[in-house]
């Protein structure tokens, strides 16, 4: 068998180090990923800014798309299905990054409101890889976790879940939806003007799905007729974001609520090893996670309270740097902060995750931190 021809986006995590163990590859930035470039080619390794189609794949020799996103609305997996074209994605690779850093913004948020975790109920909009580990957060914090997700709650007979209304009135509202435009549950624009009636005010809103799941004019008017908090880390109009959007948001991020570095690596892993089983190869790329830096935790607390978990997670995430770098988009042009965008995604500073490190604290060992070694 000749060695196979690859074309791997080169902002995915080891993918020379990985796919060069099944053949030849060829790195490219995402969004200039060509028809022509892939004549020849074997396999085809993006993320969610390609759009892998009939345009993109028609008349090409690709036999295998596969994406490192959990995401797949980029995707037109029903063509590559009729072509015979497999495919696989990295669901569930980062899901504990983005559900932590919710609980990061929310301990962040709730601590400078002075407010418990005992008082806040949570409205959990998606209830898959990512929203139930949101949910397993934010219960172990002690918050009340309301859950929406249609197609669960007709599996379930509906036992656990609550309607989209119910959701939208608690003190937080998360959305953890896939982008769906025609399906029978579609995702796209969930969150409309008509539901501005539902939403409290003051009310805590984060988006870290897709972009359009929220619209942008009914955050804007939460903004300024309830003066909601917003928090978004992925914007309609990807990489351009709204700059009025900008300037409202508590905190901002150039969609990388996943950029874990055991995110990233999973990720690649769970992609590469599919494309070895497609094509009948034994995957030899050993996984390695990037070590953790050594920090100090604060001492552990008696009461878990949003200013405790704060002082912990202040220490992991990058909320305050990432905000301050996307507000610096807001008087750019249209092209330029584009650019901009997609530079700082591809320089951006990987987070580690809560298991990277460990602690003696019961309650931060029942969040995902490790055990000592004694």
């Amino acid at each position: 068998m000749q060695p196979l021809k690859i074309v791997c986006d080169e902002n995915i995590a080891y993918a020379q180090e990985a796919f060069s163990t099944i053949g030849e590859v060829t790195l490219s930035p995402g969004r200039t990923i060509s028809r022509e470039m892939l004549m020849d080619k074997d396999i085809l390794i993006t993320r969610s800014i390609t759009q892998v189609n009939k345009a993109l794949l028609d008349g090409t020799s690709v036999k295998f798309a596969g994406t490192a996103t959990i995401g797949t609305d980029h995707v037109d997996i029903e063509w590559l299905e009729e072509q015979g074209i497999g495919f696989t994605d990295a669901k569930g690779c980062n899901a504990d990054a983005v559900a932590e850093y919710v609980l990061s913004v929310i301990s962040r948020i709730l601590a400078e409101q002075k407010r418990n975790f005992s008082d806040t109920s949570i409205g959990i909009v998606g209830h898959g890889n990512i929203g139930s580990r949101v949910e397993r957060l934010a219960k172990a914090a002690g918050m009340l976790p309301f859950l929406n997700d249609p197609p669960k709650a007709i599996m379930s007979g509906g036992t656990g879940y609550v309607s989209l209304k119910e959701a939208l009135a608690c003190d937080i509202i998360t959305f953890h939806t896939p982008l769906e435009k025609e399906s029978d549950f579609p995702t796209w624009h969930l969150l409309h003007e008509g539901m501005i009636q539902y939403i409290r005010p003051g009310t805590i809103i984060i988006n870290a799905s897709r972009g359009e799941v929220t619209d942008s004019r009914t955050l804007h008017r939460l903004y300024h007729e309830k003066k909601a908090v917003i928090i978004l880390d992925v914007w309609e109009n990807e990489p351009f974001p709204d700059p009025d959007m900008l300037q409202i948001c508590r905190f901002a991020s150039p969609h990388t609520a996943g950029y874990s570095a055991r995110g990233k690596v999973n990720g690649t892993a769970m992609v590469y090893t599919n494309a070895c089983e497609f094509f009948g190869l034994q995957p030899s790329w050993k996984v390695v996670y990037p070590e953790a830096p050594k920090i100090k935790l604060p001492p552990s607390s008696d009461e878990i309270t949003p200013a405790y978990l704060y002082s912990v997670t202040r220490l992991l995430d990058h909320l305050d740097e990432d905000t301050s770098l996307m507000k610096k988009l807001i008087p750019l042009d249209m092209e330029k902060r584009g650019n901009a965008f997609d530079l700082l995604r591809k320089n951006y500073r990987l987070r580690f995750e809560f298991r990277d490190y460990t602690s003696p604290d019961p309650f931060l060992r029942y969040l995902g931190f490790g055990a000592p070694q004694s």
